[in-house]
């Protein structure tokens, strides 16, 4: 295998690892008000931990960044406060309908975004042709996969809290140990 290959095959099993433990802090928090919670997490994964990731990759970064045009700056650092707000409402919706249901919420929309968006703004003239209609067909599919899996993780946090998951219960904040 190539190294190319394998770096990918790396970076998204970290990916994996970070995706399905990001939660794990909020076991050890239980008695921290939702916005203390939030407010340590926005301010460890927005800003300490890109600018560290940032500055390991690339040290002279601050001098790239100061000889930019802001023509290239300001599209990125628009995309990173929408992004913001998106990990915000996201935490406060995981704390309303419980972590199965954001989860499969999210996972749905990202795979109906991220898929779909780059085809229609790159490849415009793909969308009505045989692989196209492939490539729906297996977006549904994808879809309706993670519909299933937020309806079972739905239903085993209500077996595991005695009913109350997905009525605001703040799930997200006591996470079942």
């Amino acid at each position: 295998m190539s190294e190319a290959v394998l770096t990918g095959l790396l970076l998204a099993l970290v990916a994996g690892f970070s995706n399905g433990s990001f939660f794990v802090p909020m076991r050890y928090v239980r008695r921290w008000q939702w916005e203390n919670t939030w407010l340590v997490f926005t301010f460890l994964s927005q800003i300490v931990l890109p600018w560290l990731a940032a500055w390991l990759v690339m040290p002279q970064l601050l001098g790239v960044l100061r000889a930019s045009p802001w023509g290239y700056l300001l599209p990125g650092l628009v995309a990173g406060f929408v992004w913001g707000i998106a990990q915000v409402t996201y935490g406060l919706g995981v704390h309303m309908v419980g972590i199965a249901a954001g989860n499969a919420i999210v996972a749905g929309v990202a795979t109906i975004t991220g898929t779909v968006g780059p085809l229609i703004v790159y490849a415009p003239e793909r969308v009505l042709t045989a692989t196209g209609l492939i490539f729906f067909v297996a977006i549904a599919m994808t879809v309706c996969g993670v519909y299933v899996y937020g309806r079972a993780g739905i239903q085993r946090e209500r077996e595991t809290s005695g009913g109350a998951a997905g009525q605001g219960g703040g799930t997200a904040i006591s996470a079942p140990e």
